[in-house]
């Protein structure tokens, strides 16, 4: 199918100066479809401005897969079936949640990478909170390994209390 644009099948969103473009999932959508949506270069998208926009949240599943009763031991991003989730949670001041795909941001060499820290930076002057829990943001900029850096937070744990709030590292 040489002739389909195969891009306009997966899930990317595109930032522009009043909103951003987003994939529509309508629940279970087949690839057979998606391919066939792209040959007519329809793609079922939706539009949220960022006035509509309370915040955002960039998310890493730093938890990693552990198997199904398995044993075998498992590294990050070890497979594209069982990696980690990579993803922008736009909170709307309605109470809604979307989720848009950050993977590309994975590859070094990609335009979404080049611009990452930059789209993010744009977000702020539009008045939008960003939380990065897992300092993405700071390891793009600082060329520094996401998944490593994102990694290194998992044997941190917060502990609330009456007293106050406190962090604790696991010892190996």
């Amino acid at each position: 199918v040489g002739f389909v644009d195969l891009r306009q099948c997966y899930n990317y969103f595109t930032v522009d100066r009043k909103e951003i473009e987003y994939y529509d999932k309508k629940g279970f959508y087949p690839r057979i479809f998606r391919e066939l949506a792209a040959m007519f270069n329809i793609r079922p998208t939706k539009f949220v401005a960022y006035s509509d926009i309370d915040r955002m949240a960039i998310y890493f599943n730093n938890q990693g897969y552990e198997g199904q009763n398995t044993t075998v031991a498992y590294r990050p991003r070890q497979s594209f079936i069982n990696r980690e989730e990579f993803l922008l949670l736009v909170h709307t001041k309605e109470g809604d949640v979307i989720e848009l795909n950050l993977d590309r941001a994975f590859f070094s060499q990609s335009e979404e990478r080049r611009y990452f820290c930059g789209m993010f930076k744009y977000f702020e002057s539009k008045g939008i909170e960003i939380t990065d829990k897992y300092h993405i943001l700071d390891s793009i900029e600082n060329e520094r390994d996401l998944i490593k850096e994102a990694y290194k937070l998992k044997e941190a744990k917060w502990i609330f209390s009456k007293t106050g709030l406190y962090l604790l590292f696991k010892t190996s």
